[in-house]
């Protein structure tokens, strides 16, 4: 079963900085953008904005969804996406709230990773 890794704070420049080393190391990519577009720089814009006139210090929800190694060979970009979405929805997320989606290739278990502003 998938376990999830919350963390909270107010990290976008290193949540974006890691990520992107991560990708220009070939261990990840950003599998889906909802309702922004497929950029971390946007992404990160993205954020500032929505998150400038609200007085919450940690703004930002970090989440590792972790699966087992079996679960692999169904493990698809489309699940992977579904995954994330109910997350969002079954955690009073709209449909349309901004997330970033990345897969990591860089452990022997399957697990992806969720940004999204709070505001």
């Amino acid at each position: 079963s998938m376990i999830a890794q919350p963390t909270i704070g107010k990290y976008l420049k290193g949540l974006i900085e890691y990520n992107t080393n991560k990708i220009g190391g070939g261990v990840a990519e950003i599998l889906y953008a909802n309702n922004i577009l497929n950029s971390l720089e946007v992404f990160k814009k993205q954020h500032y904005a929505l998150t400038a006139n609200h007085s919450k210090v940690n703004n930002l929800l970090h989440v590792s969804l972790n699966f087992p190694i079996e679960d692999k060979p169904r493990l698809t970009r489309e699940f992977y996406i579904k995954v994330a979405q109910d997350f969002m929805n079954l955690n009073g997320f709209k449909s349309d709230h901004p997330f970033v989606l990345f897969e990591h290739t860089d452990k022997n278990h399957p697990h992806i990773h969720l940004a999204t502003p709070l505001f």
